[in-house]
């Protein structure tokens, strides 16, 4: 039952007509520079941004009419040179905030950057979510990279040091997916929720994890671009729940000799996905080699995939990483045939398996691979 109200959410769009909102976006400023012109800009990158439209600086204001059928995240971009680039002003004077249905007022008394937003249901959540999570995971990474900081470049560049900073990461996102954890399950009303929850999966989706705080959401959020990508993401996934039988295939290793995924039947197997490329890929590696050194006399294989074009450069990171197991590829980058068939978004993951062929875990890096291996094979 509950997998069909997910795809009646995924489906909903094509039943329903799109209803279209209307957003008035009123800027006040007072600076000691004359505004020239003010840009709406839905990405915020130094290389992808997609200008949504623009305003001149009139009576000390900028004022910006858009239509709308979802709430939507944007920057508001205001210049102050002529010659300077939208690109170059996103170093300095830009504000996010959400588009939506009504009013939204935008003042402050100097830069763009130090204004308050007021107006509007999504703009007051987003900023209790800035509060109670976002400022945190600042705070965390800042800090992480002062630590990095204190050392040369000989040292951070060492396995030790790359591991140690590995953990420390991954640490800093347990701690704010659990402050988003709690947000949400906090807010189930809020559209924010469903953000907090795209963001959570926007690299890998734990379904045992993810699951419960999508069917806490209210319909109506459910029913947002975002609430819908949550169930899409859901629903990739759902065929490699833990229990579920792995999908076996043969794919070409380093010699260009097919191999099974079932010609390891009888064996527990981490099938592992990653590239030379990747650089979390290789800072977790040195976990991997020591969790293949412990236990590969004890019915424990890995089956790398790697998501690789280059040959040389895939073996060069097999010798140099000592990644002596099974290695496959059929050097087609994302286009690898495992990986679309396993529903790869992003790397490294992988996929623990036990001797029936059984899915166990997914996802297991650090101290939880180390655990899950304790606990099977010990």
């Amino acid at each position: 039952m509950k997998k069909f109200i997910k795809l009646f959410f995924l489906f909903l769009p094509f039943f329903t007509k799109a209803q279209k909102d209307t957003c008035t976006v009123t800027v006040e400023m007072n600076h000691s520079l004359t505004p020239l012109k003010a840009y709406l800009v839905n990405s915020i990158g130094w290389t992808n941004q997609c200008v949504l439209d623009s305003a001149d600086y009139k009576k000390n204001r900028f004022v910006f009419h858009e239509v709308i059928s979802d709430p939507e995240e944007v920057s508001i971009v205001v210049t102050y040179n002529q010659e300077r680039q939208v690109a170059d002003m996103l170093r300095s004077d830009y504000l996010k905030f959400y588009l939506e249905k009504g009013n939204v007022y935008i003042q402050s008394k100097d830069s763009v950057r130090n204004a308050t937003v007021k107006g509007g249901k999504i703009n007051k959540e987003y900023k209790e979510y800035n509060t109670e999570v976002l400022n945190e995971g600042s705070k965390s990474y800042k800090s992480l990279q002062t630590y990095y900081s204190k050392f040369s470049d000989n040292i951070r560049n060492s396995k030790e040091f790359q591991k140690i900073l590995m953990q420390k990461a991954i640490l800093i996102n347990k701690r704010i997916d659990s402050l988003k954890s709690a947000f949400i399950y906090k807010h189930p009303d809020y559209f924010i929720s469903a953000v907090a929850l795209n963001e959570m999966t926007d690299k890998n989706v734990d379904y045992t994890k993810i699951n419960p705080l999508y069917e806490r959401l209210n319909a109506s959020v459910k029913n947002t671009e975002a609430g819908r990508k949550i169930a899409q993401k859901l629903e990739d996934v759902s065929f490699l729940l833990p229990g579920s039988q792995a999908i076996n295939f043969t794919l070409a290793d380093t010699n260009n000799v097919a191999r099974k995924l079932s010609d390891f039947r009888g064996k527990y197997v981490l099938l592992d996905f990653w590239a030379s490329w990747c650089g979390p890929c290789r800072a977790e590696n040195p976990n991997v080699v020591n969790a293949y050194q412990k236990y590969k006399d004890k019915n424990f294989v890995i089956v790398g995939v790697s998501l690789d074009n280059n040959k040389e450069a895939w073996r060069n990171a097999i010798h140099k990483d000592e990644l002596y197991w099974n290695q496959l590829s059929d050097l087609k980058g994302w286009k690898n045939f495992v990986a679309q068939l396993y529903r790869i978004q992003s790397i490294p993951q992988n996929v623990f398996i036990d001797p029936t062929g059984k899915v166990i875990a997914k996802n297991l890096r650090g101290e939880d691979l180390q655990k899950a291996l304790v606990k099977f094979l010990r």
